[in-house]
């Protein structure tokens, strides 16, 4: 009995052995095109999924030779698989499960599951100011975040750095995060002087052609606990030659930065008199500032506060300068008063027990307790 020719299994492209050729002689090779189309989308919502990888592969379980495409804005990517007839796909997306499968098909639709994939942005700023918000703040992958950057007084933003580069000056700035997205930082620069060209010399407007600018509270952070109710903080100011004196301002910045209550207030007298009140709300920042000529005595003496209710707490920052123009430069230049003990155990008589009439409390405490000296900074002479 005559036996048919054998016709051999060919894995390629190529046109197998046909009955009617003489043994072993083969076509020339075709290579036809298997189009293969992916939709993406979320599994949850059925928004197209943009930038997820789609590979195609020769063998089974993502085995052998490989093609890839990634999804367009409306979740889709083709191929024309013309080197290989592919027998398994698979398609990945940071911040999603990985799927794949061993059955090809023309028509490939894929609902990826997201994955609880967060990112932590650390947001600060550099010297003269704040942001908002600041510190880390953890966000999911491609999520647009939003920063202020916020000068304090004598300070204007300058620029954003963003994944190590100048990333502008749009304040708000707007970032998206990813995985490199490890820091924002907001550059500010100082003001020039606000009056005189810094040699001494005014403007020819009458303005003063000597000023002064003097950092009374610092980046204060006053916190008032659940038992205290009240806290202040008070510097003074002395020396101040008012017979020279042309115009003085008080420049601050406040900010509730924490606390168990949504909205908080913000106070600053000087010389006991209401000269700022602010209504924050929590993270909430706020800067002004107001003329106080008429309020300035020799020495002068500003008081911040922050208060609290029975079973709650608050902290506000604040920083405050005095700027002080004079005709001409004064023969002593004003600046801060000596440290106050007693003043300073009058404020905080609360928490310094009394016992027999002595007060028990360390000096190493007082110390630590006791707040910086103010910076002061000549503009004109």
């Amino acid at each position: 009995m005559a036996m048919s020719p054998h016709i051999p299994h060919n894995p390629t492209y190529q046109t197998p052995y046909r009955p009617d050729q003489t043994a072993f002689v083969f076509a020339p090779p075709v290579r036809p095109l298997f189009l293969h189309n992916f939709t993406v989308t979320h599994s949850i919502t059925g928004v197209p999924i943009q930038g997820a990888q789609c590979v195609i592969y020769e063998g089974l379980h993502g085995q052998g030779d490989a093609d890839s495409a990634f999804t367009d804005s409306q979740g889709k990517a083709g191929f024309n698989a013309e080197w290989f007839r592919p027998m398994s796909w698979s398609v990945s997306k940071e911040g999603y499960v990985n799927q794949g499968e061993n059955e090809m098909g023309t028509q490939i639709n894929v609902a990826l599951v997201p994955t609880v994939v967060k990112y932590t942005t650390l947001i600060y700023a550099g010297r003269g100011g704040l942001t908002d918000p600041t510190g880390e703040v953890i966000s999911s992958p491609d999520f647009t975040l939003t920063v202020k950057a916020i000068p304090l007084s004598g300070f204007t933003f300058s620029h954003w750095i963003f994944k190590g580069l100048n990333a502008g000056s749009q304040n708000p700035g707007v970032f998206v995060i990813d995985r490199n997205a490890l820091s924002i930082y907001a550059v500010f620069t100082d003001l020039p002087p606000p009056n005189g060209d810094g040699n001494g010399n005014g403007d020819g407007n009458g303005q003063a052609p000597v000023t002064q600018r003097i950092h009374v509270f610092n980046k204060v952070f006053l916190k008032a606990t659940s038992y205290e109710f009240r806290k202040y903080m008070r510097e003074s100011i002395i020396d101040i030659d008012t017979n020279l004196l042309v115009n003085a301002k008080v420049e601050y910045t406040v900010k509730y930065t924490n606390g168990s209550v949504g909205a908080e207030g913000a106070w600053i007298d000087l010389n006991d008199s209401q000269i700022v009140f602010e209504s924050l709300k929590k993270g909430e920042a706020k800067t002004g500032s107001v003329d106080v000529t008429s309020k300035i005595r020799k020495a002068s003496t500003f008081t911040i506060k922050v208060e609290s209710s029975l079973g709650n707490w608050s902290e506000v920052m604040y920083d405050v300068w005095l700027v002080l123009g004079f005709s001409e430069e004064p023969a002593e230049p004003p600046g801060p008063a000596p440290f106050d003990w007693q003043q300073w155990l009058a404020d905080n008589a609360w928490w310094i027990a009394p016992t027999g009439g002595a007060v028990l409390l360390g000096g190493a405490a007082l110390m630590l307790m006791r707040p910086q000296i103010p910076q002061i900074i000549v503009v004109g002479k």
